[in-house]
Order: C-alpha cells, then sequence, then structure tokens
C-alpha cells in the first residue's frame, strides 16, 4: 500500500530552480535514503512532503490515517520539557486530540445531552481520521518511554524518574505501571484546562 506518492514536484524561489520534476513512491514498511551534495535540494524535498513549503508544480500525495513526522536538522527546544516530552512533542495535535477526547466523554457520559454526545462524536472522528487509534496500536509511547528508561540507566548521575500525570489519562497511568513506576502522590486542581481544575498524579521509578 501505498504511504506517500510525490508526482513530478519542482520548487523555484524567484528565477532560482531548486528541484525539478522529482516523482517518488513510498510504500508503508519503506525505507529511503536521499543522498546529496549541499544544496542539492534535500531539505526542501522533505518541506515539501510535511508542508512547510508548497511545491511550485506538482502533487504530494499522503495516504488517509497516515501523518509525516521530521527531525529538524538543528533542533530547538524548551528546557523545561523533558526528554520524553520533546520526543512525542511530534505527536502533539494528536495528543491534545486524545485529551479532548477523554474530556468530551466525561462530559457526555455525565450530562446525557445529545449536544455533548455530538461533540464527542465529532471529536472522535477527527482523533480516528488523524490516525489516533493507529498511533496507539503500534507502540510508539511505550518505545518513546523505554528508550528514556535506558538512558536514565545508562547516567550514572540519574536515581529516579518522576512522571507527571493528569488525573483522569487512564492509558498513560497503565503505560507507566506497565514499566514499574509507582504511583507516588496526587496533588489536586493543579491546573484549570477543558473547562475544570484538573489533578495529577506522580509517579516514579528507581533506576539507580
Amino acid at each position: 500500500m501505498i504511504s506517500v506518492n510525490c508526482e513530478n514536484l519542482s520548487l523555484s524561489f524567484g528565477a532560482e530552480t531548486v528541484l525539478e520534476n522529482v516523482s517518488f513512491a513510498l510504500n508503508e514498511g519503506d525505507k529511503l535514503g536521499i543522498i546529496g551534495v549541499n544544496g542539492a535540494g534535500k531539505s526542501s524535498l522533505f518541506a515539501m512532503i510535511t508542508g512547510k513549503y508548497q511545491p511550485t508544480s506538482g502533487e504530494v500525495f499522503i495516504s488517509k490515517g497516515k501523518t509525516v513526522g521530521i527531525l529538524e536538522q538543528n533542533i530547538e527546544y524548551d528546557s523545561s520539557r523533558t526528554i520524553l516530552d520533546e520526543a512525542i512533542n511530534t505527536f502533539s495535535d494528536l495528543l491534545e486530540t486524545e485529551k479532548e477526547l477523554e474530556n468530551l466523554r466525561a462530559v457526555s457520559e455525565r450530562t446525557g445531552s445529545e449536544a455533548d454526545a455530538k461533540r464527542y462524536a465529532d471529536c472522535q472522528e477527527s482523533f480516528t481520521s488523524g490516525g489516533g487509534y493507529e498511533f496507539r496500536g503500534r507502540g510508539y509511547a511505550k518505545a518513546l518511554v523505554s528508550e528514556l528508561i535506558g538512558m536514565a540507566k545508562r547516567d550514572p548521575a540519574t536515581h529516579v524518574i518522576v512522571s507527571v500525570i493528569t488525573g483522569g489519562n487512564d492509558a498513560s497511568v497503565s503505560l507507566h505501571r506497565h514499566f514499574g513506576f509507582t504511583f507516588c502522590g496526587t496533588i489536586h486542581e493543579a491546573g484549570f484546562k477543558f473547562g475544570r481544575y484538573l489533578g495529577i498524579d506522580n509517579y516514579e521509578l528507581i533506576v539507580g
């Protein structure tokens, strides 16, 4: 099954032609390396695939339910966030939709109104079409947490990992318990989101 299909892509900046008539297709599971000297247009090609640049001519087709992520050559990161936060930031839009979905489900069950039920259904459709269930099913979160734990264990200066989880995020709690994290306390009504105050649950894992 074709996941990404590029047809006759060309890109120009003014009179300068960066790429001309580039075509290729990637099937699910394919791995493709693109090699070229500096200025050959490799980054520009990726920018067109991700939608950062619009091609001068040609088209990029992304299969329904597929998303495209990119790891920039020069990464700018927020030093206040954890390594795991930075890693999963690639899927930030999807994760925000998932949180909204959890909140709307709770509201719909509490109120029983048709309007809230419709909002929940619309959000679920958005999450599904964006590849949300596929994202969860492929185990990306498990892979990220596993790598983070491995990095911590290799660092002699790291003794404990503390994870802060928004109250009600059962999927995240289950994930952390799978790796041996233990509950170590709750801060009630720590922040306001989705129209209500939410608590945070703290989990820890001793690694050194």
